[in-house]
């Protein structure tokens, strides 16, 4: 029992000097959202866009523009140029960057190193990212 207690003191511990100093090169994730807010992280590099990079013309335009969630916690704006605006939780601009495509799946890198990757239902019937569907 003790030494239970002890790995779950070192991994506190770790866990403490992991927040102070940043996250580990490669393992990047979204920064924390406010309690009882659904967050999806990812680790390693972003995917290479299969449908087109930011400024190109190859982002499918039924993906362009904003979309939001039923209860309007999570509104996002995708623009035709491979950049974004997320509003979360009523602050508005939380989280703006760049965003690339592929597939059926949408990564998005914001300019503060937060990332997030997000699935396109259907025919671009709605979205979904961090826990939220998002519609039109």
């Amino acid at each position: 029992m003790k030494h239970k207690a002890i790995v779950i003191a070192v991994f506190i511990a770790l866990t403490a000097c992991s927040a102070e100093t940043g996250t580990p090169r490669g393992s990047a994730t979204r920064p924390p959202a406010p309690a009882g807010t659904p967050t999806q992280s990812i680790s390693g590099t972003p995917p290479r866009s299969t449908s087109g990079t930011p400024g190109s013309e190859g982002i499918p335009a039924a993906l362009v523009g904003t979309w939001a969630s039923k209860d309007g916690d999570l509104v996002l704006r995708l623009d035709r140029d491979g950049t974004f605006e997320e509003d979360l939780n009523g602050t508005r601009a939380a989280y703006k960057g760049s965003y690339v495509v592929r597939e059926k799946s949408f990564h998005l890198s914001a300019d503060n190193g937060a990332t997030a990757e997000g699935s396109i239902a259907g025919d671009f019937h709605h979205l979904e990212l961090s826990g939220y569907q998002l519609w039109r």
